[in-house]
């Protein structure tokens, strides 16, 4: 069998290099991710109901934050008022500063709109959330609060005691009925001095499914707390707070 001429030899070898050159420059050519940017691109993009989750754990610690800055007037921490509910928006920089308050919705007096606006401020820089785009738009945030009761009063202990008894039912409920949603409810109930739910209502809520809403307000009638003899006690806005597990 006759050998393959030499220039033949040659020529093939050339045809091989002349590839894997190309292979190389092209490789060369396309852009490689920068420092980072590889992992973000793996990254699988977050649903809307994980970002909905995300953004409320991170404003329930930045309400919680507040709070513990949160000096709340005598008046309204002596059994003159059973409670009540604000609402507030800020305005933040990109390091979770606060640059701007505003009161929403009033506590119902001016000293107590007053104490939160020095506690929002005072509690400043905030907990950063971990997409730092949420800081771009304002925050609003909700507030609430149950008075400490005198003598012949329910205490919050007792109200919060009947919730976390039914823990696992509520928990239950988001599970099954929530649509993936992440959020808080906030509930006027009115407890009889026998220890069951007399009347309740939402006063607000997070969620969008009136299903999910009609179940935790049954829920809510069907707690039973510790029988005292008090008087019957309103509570105007106990919040409920639902997240994933």
């Amino acid at each position: 069998m006759p050998l393959p001429r030499a220039s033949s030899v040659i020529e093939r070898v050339r045809v091989v290099c002349a590839a894997v050159l190309a292979l190389q420059v092209a490789a060369c050519a396309s852009p490689q991710p920068r420092d980072g940017e590889s992992k973000a691109a793996s990254t699988t993009p977050k649903s809307a109901a994980q970002a909905r989750a995300e953004r409320r754990a991170w404003i329930a610690r930045v309400e919680q934050h507040i709070d513990q800055h949160w000096a709340v007037p005598p008046a309204a921490s002596n059994g003159a008022i059973d409670g009540f509910y604000c609402k507030a928006r800020l305005v933040l920089s990109p390091d979770a500063g606060v640059v701007d308050v505003t009161i929403e919705r009033s506590c119902g007096s001016a000293p107590l709109d007053a104490s939160l606006q020095a506690a929002i401020r005072a509690a400043s820089p905030l907990p950063v959330p971990n997409d730092p785009a949420l800081l771009e738009s304002p925050l609003p945030l909700l507030f609430s609060k149950v008075a400490a009761q005198g003598p012949g009063r329910r205490t919050l202990e007792d109200v919060r005691n009947g919730f976390r008894a039914r823990g696992s039912d509520f928990q239950a409920l988001f599970e099954r009925a929530s649509r993936g949603e992440s959020g808080r409810v906030l509930v006027q109930l009115t407890i009889a001095p026998e220890g069951h739910v007399t009347a309740c209502e939402i006063v607000t809520t997070d969620f969008s499914s009136a299903e999910y809403n009609a179940g935790v307000l049954q829920l809510v009638s069907s707690v039973k707390f510790a029988a005292r003899e008090v008087a019957p006690l309103t509570v105007p806005n106990y919040p409920i707070d639902f997240a994933w597990r």
